[in-house]
């Protein structure tokens, strides 16, 4: 019995369609990151990482790269707190930030080249993030699916 994964859910032409832009994009919210980090009053940079986002976040689940998709949501989160100022934008959030806008790149990349997706990579990094904004991580677990029809069908024969 096969354990239901994103892997199973990719479609690998959908992510080597829109992986080119999808990079751009996440480059460019990072690059709008580092101006608001640089000087933390330019609201407008933090703004336009955030809609830039949004849209790394969308088409991250048209292909379903749920959890690249994940990962963007958390950031969208945490962008938005520091943006209404109800989260400052502390060294451990931009640092999980940057991070993860790097990560993304790198795990878009990973699934292109392998035609897979392994989304309990992402976990430690989304959970870097939960931990900046004091959340609650998401289980190692959380990406796992099993289809337990099988071992109920198994467990019925065995009484």
């Amino acid at each position: 019995m096969q354990p239901k994964t994103e892997l199973r859910k990719i479609n690998i032409t959908s992510v080597n369609v829109v992986k080119d832009e999808l990079v751009a994009t996440i480059d460019n919210a990072a690059s709008h990151l580092d101006k608001f980090a640089a000087d933390t009053s330019q609201k407008q940079a933090l703004e336009q990482s955030l809609a830039a986002l949004r849209q790394v976040s969308g088409v991250l689940q048209m292909v379903q790269l749920q959890a690249a998709e994940l990962l963007a949501q958390e950031k969208i989160k945490a962008l938005t707190e520091v943006l209404e100022e109800r989260q400052s934008a502390s060294e451990e959030l931009m640092e999980a930030l940057g991070t993860g806008f790097y990560v993304m790149g790198r795990y878009l990349d990973f699934v292109q080249s392998r035609a897979i997706a392994r989304p309990e990579l992402l976990i430690p990094y989304i959970n870097n993030l939960r931990a900046a904004r004091s959340q609650p991580p998401v289980p190692e677990s959380h990406f796992f699916r099993c289809n337990l029809e099988g071992l109920c069908l198994v467990q019925g024969l065995l009484r």
